[in-house]
């Protein structure tokens, strides 16, 4: 097959992602090797094991190590002794300035510079100098992935290293970021991301593929040769796993090129994490509010909600409008505020906001949610404790409430800095911004 023009579609199987990271082999003893030099933060065994492994002799590696294993304090060490040209990390938007706190903190005799918006360079500043007759150990350059792809002095330089957090970014062989971000050369790479696959073949190829092309060169080579998989009634495929012929050939192919550990394989004497579901229930006003919004187009409102992306416009549905015939105290008609609520989709989210804390839309009535919260969090004033909430206004009044640190879209991750450090026992985001490239260890 040829790869260009053609398609895949329809990939309703997710069990071959599964399969295909489970032949990827552990290494079998742990290295014995000497830790790097002294350092602020001195690695784990387990850590040591994959600074190593990431200096190793191979071009590019791939660490897929679970979340909250410190996989950015272990490419910052293994990029730092590989190298001795300019390092390139390509991240999200909001992890740039955390990058920057944690290669201060790692190396604090490192110097580093943060691209703009576009990926430009700050004013004054020459890259060519870094890379003209004298090489420079003590440069990083922080970039996200659209500055990366708007940037074309990025490619005009073979870098020492890349590094990209979050490497699932390029899993879409066919994004202008992917085809971009593998433009820029570099003598060594390193891909970070604990979700290197989701549901198609492609997303674990495409890193492989920026990794060492020359292994890694043809998607539809990689597709049809490993992937068990059928084709549906409208032309696409249904991937069903990875072919059991191939599978320890798969296993082999990529054992040189990535590592994938769990808390339970580094460290067995943590506790099991524990799930429990907390039954809250709405009190009368709060259920009367809902139930009215399940049931009603229009909904009169008593004001207007708070601004903010979270309570009106895009997919929740038509902002809030005022309208007349309701009397005032001098008995003149007073605008009242009314939602209305074009689809389906709009009604969940409402719901979703009623239910979550009725301040959302701007009506003044108890949450059974907010106030259980407030009330462990008053109970527990000495527990380290980490909020998550879907909309931004709750975060950020929460945070506000309790003098906690508070990532949500528009900050960056170095806000959450306050609590990493001790300095406050409570951190609230979105999931949208808290979600992603963030190392919570204390």
């Amino acid at each position: 097959m040829a790869e260009s023009g053609d398609e895949v579609d329809n990939l309703t199987s997710k069990a071959w992602a599964d399969s295909l990271l489970a032949v990827t082999p552990q290494l079998a003893q742990p290295l014995q090797a000497e830790a790097p030099p002294a350092l602020p933060d001195t690695p784990h065994p387990y850590q040591e094991e994959a600074i190593e492994w990431l200096k190793g002799g191979h071009k590019g590696r791939l660490l897929a190590d679970e979340c909250g294993l410190g996989k950015t304090l272990m490419a910052i060490h293994a990029a730092h002794h590989m190298t001795d040209g300019p390092i390139l990390v390509v991240c999200t938007r909001r992890a740039k300035e955390w990058w920057a706190q944690e290669i201060q903190r790692q190396l604090a005799d490192q110097g580093y510079v943060i691209c703009g918006d576009a990926g430009s360079l700050p004013d004054g500043f020459q890259l060519q100098g870094a890379f003209r007759g004298r090489r420079m150990t003590n440069l990083w350059v922080l970039v996200h992935y659209e500055g990366a792809r708007l940037n074309p002095t990025l490619r005009q330089y073979n870098w020492g290293c890349i590094i990209l957090d979050e490497a699932h970014r390029i899993r879409n062989r066919k994004t202008q970021t992917a085809v971009k971000i593998k433009s820029i050369k570099a003598t060594r790479k390193i891909a970070l991301t604990a979700t290197p696959m989701e549901t198609s073949p492609a997303d674990l190829w495409s890193i492989f593929n920026w990794l060492d092309s020359t292994i890694f060169h043809s998607y539809w080579e990689f597709f049809d040769h490993f992937i068990d998989y059928k084709q549906t009634f409208f032309g696409g495929y249904e991937i069903k796993g990875v072919r059991a012929d191939h599978k320890d050939e798969l296993g082999q192919l990529v054992a040189p090129y990535m590592m994938r550990r769990t808390k339970s394989d580094v460290a067995p004497q943590l506790p099991p994490k524990i799930f429990q579901t907390i039954p809250v229930h709405m009190g009368d006003q709060q259920r009367d509010w809902y139930t009215k919004i399940a049931k009603e187009t229009i909904v009169q409102l008593p004001q207007l909600p708070p601004p903010g992306g979270s309570s009106a416009g895009g997919l929740s549905g038509e902002p809030p409008r005022r309208a007349g015939g309701v009397q005032g105290a001098d008995g003149h008609a007073v605008e009242q505020p009314e939602l209305f609520i074009k689809n389906t989709l709009a009604r969940i989210i409402r719901l979703q906001q009623v239910t979550n804390d009725p301040r959302l839309l701007g009506i003044e009535v108890p949450s059974a949610k907010y106030e259980w919260l407030e009330d462990w969090l008053r109970d527990n004033p000495n527990t380290p404790a980490v909020v998550l909430s879907q909309f931004r206004d709750t975060a950020i009044r929460l945070a506000k409430q309790f003098s906690g640190a508070c990532v949500v879209g528009g900050s960056d991750l170095g806000a959450a800095a306050d609590f990493i450090n001790g300095q406050t026992r409570l951190l609230v985001g979105t999931i949208a911004a808290a979600g992603e490239s963030l190392n919570l260890q204390r």
